[in-house]
């Protein structure tokens, strides 16, 4: 064994000195170095230094280091120096890897120069992808792990379910299938260097929104429209949620912002049947924000409303025919009923919507009312109808009259005039 020993001016107390020891055997010379400062009042301290290294001219002889004064506290960099001879003394070469990335490289026979921290090269580490995934629980998920050091040994994971590994060059791959564990952390881990890389899953589980309606909505009562979502996420509790309820036409009705669920209380209106409802969620998994929505229509139960009679016109003459017609809104639909101005015969058509009157008399004249009813309620609506004679008609029962009462006055004064003359002649 070798030791070098020697004062380091700026770094140690008075009366300290720093040693390395290392060994020679000719054509490979092996060292073991940890340069550090000791003194018996201060803890051993590493010294990050610029050294140079002398490389042995024969076998057995031993190798020297020469350390410069310039160095730092708080580091402990333990170095491997392997040292080569080749056939000539001038073709010799060395170099050194400290364990905090410090690269040192020797380019002639006599001096090895250590580059320090402060030209650090690119690390070397690992890295997965993808980074911080969402898996479902019971799902898939397939993770890969790369290398970016040179000289790795060997690449691997390390977890506590069953597991399918894939490698190739300077990657391996992890899948997992029907993922149970909402803690798994599985490690990515390389030999030679040692580096261990852990992966974190955010397993979750998130359900379809579920909307619950009224089990009878009747247009005119209050009623509530709700919407749950069921959700966990390993490591969050409670989840990043948010829930929207919104119609159709894409209007919101209510929304919540970290409830699972929401509600929209409203007056039902007839207008409302068959509108579609829509809920939507947004969980927030890690890096990704995930959505999943479900929709449900209205039904609306509405009693008889928006009852109509018509009929073409308002006045007819006797005999002239003419329809009346019903029209109601209502869910279910209504029953009509007619309320007639007598029991004259007429003729009701499309399941009761239509009565027609043939050869109106002036019996057909009056009021026609249409009662529209189903199980939630009642409305009717209704017409004045006037069948009378039409004017040609009276103007001949005028002229009659007029006809008859000369015909009469004609025939009293002939039979005046009879009368007066026999008398006068007698």
């Amino acid at each position: 064994m070798a030791s070098m020993r020697g004062a380091v001016p700026g770094l140690c107390s008075p009366g300290a000195r720093w040693e390395a020891e290392g060994q020679s055997s000719g054509e490979a010379v092996g060292w073991a170095v940890t340069p550090s400062c000791r003194s018996p009042k201060e803890q051993p301290v590493g010294l990050p230094l610029v050294a140079g290294l002398v490389a042995p001219r024969e076998r057995g002889e031993h190798a020297r280091i020469r350390c410069p004064a310039r160095s730092r506290k708080g580091w402990d960099l333990p170095c491997w120096w392997p040292l080569r001879t080749g056939s000539s003394p001038d073709t010799r070469f060395s170099w050194c890897r400290m364990t905090s990335h410090c690269l040192c490289l020797g380019l002639t026979r006599l001096v090895l120069l250590c580059c320090l921290p402060l030209a650090r090269p690119d690390p070397c580490g690992l890295s997965i992808v993808p980074k911080d995934p969402a898996v479902a629980f019971g799902g898939d998920v397939v993770l890969n792990c790369t290398s970016t050091c040179s000289n790795h040994t060997s690449l691997g994971w390390e977890t506590s379910v069953p597991k399918v590994m894939d490698r190739g060059d300077g990657w391996v791959s992890l899948n997992i299938s029907n993922l149970m564990d909402w803690n798994l952390e599985p490690l990515c881990y390389s030999i030679n260097p040692q580096i261990i890389e852990k992966a974190r899953l955010h397993v979750y589980r998130f359900s379809p929104p579920e909307i619950h309606l009224g089990a009878e909505m009747v247009a005119g009562h209050q009623e509530q429209i709700t919407c749950n979502v069921s959700s966990l996420v390993s490591g969050s509790s409670p989840s990043d949620i948010n829930v929207t309820l919104s119609s159709g036409d894409n209007s919101t009705l209510n929304e919540s912002r970290g409830s699972p669920a929401v509600r929209y209380s409203f007056v039902v209106r007839p207008t409302q049947h068959g509108q579609e409802i829509v809920c939507q969620a947004w969980l927030r998994v890690g890096l990704q924000v995930l959505s999943n929505s479900a929709r449900a229509t209205l039904k609306v139960w509405a009693p008889p409303h928006s009852v109509k009679v018509s009929v073409e016109r308002l006045e007819f003459g006797v005999g002239a025919n003419f329809t009346v017609r019903c029209s109601a809104e209502g869910n279910p639909p209504p029953e009509l009923h007619w309320e007639l101005p007598s029991n004259t015969s007429v003729e009701l058509s499309d399941r009761g919507r239509r009565v027609t009157v043939r050869s109106a008399q002036r019996a057909h004249n009056g009021t026609y009312r249409c009662l529209a009813q189903n199980k939630y309620g009642a409305s009717s609506g209704q017409v004045d109808v006037l069948v009378e004679v039409p004017p040609r008609s009276r103007i001949v029962i005028v002229a009659v009259v007029l006809g008859v009462i000369v015909f009469l006055g004609g025939v009293a004064l002939v039979v005046w005039w009879l009368v007066r003359k026999r008398f006068m002649t007698s």
